[in-house]
């Protein structure tokens, strides 16, 4: 699983690229307390998910942990990128019902 942050402006983006499984998600899941952490009060996240061809429960968990903290922190999380399998797996978790979904990062960046 590769992680990236970049800031391109109203939020900071969160890549993921590869599988986000119970391998990968200890790592995912630091990385992400991390960032909170480094942004602290009225975080402002996206989470691009377009290189993620594969997504556990354990994956959904941390998304809706990531979510949880988000919202204690007062801040906005915005996914985007979902295609596929990924796509697929969180609208069966209903978690698309949960959070806002854009198409791509352009779009989750203007929701801000």
């Amino acid at each position: 699983m590769l992680i990236s942050v970049t800031n391109p402006g109203p939020a900071q983006v969160v890549g993921l690229n590869g599988r986000l499984n119970q391998r990968s998600v200890p790592k995912v899941r630091s990385r992400l307390n991390s960032l909170l952490r480094e942004v602290g009060a009225k975080a402002r996240l996206v989470l691009d998910l377009q290189g993620v061809d594969y997504i556990s429960a354990g994956g959904i968990q941390t998304i809706l942990h990531l979510a949880r903290e988000v919202n204690r922190l007062e801040g906005r999380l915005v996914l985007c990128g979902l295609g596929g399998y990924a796509d697929d797996i969180l609208k069966t978790a209903r978690i698309t019902d949960l959070l806002p979904v854009c198409p791509d990062q352009e779009a989750a960046l203007r929701e801000f």
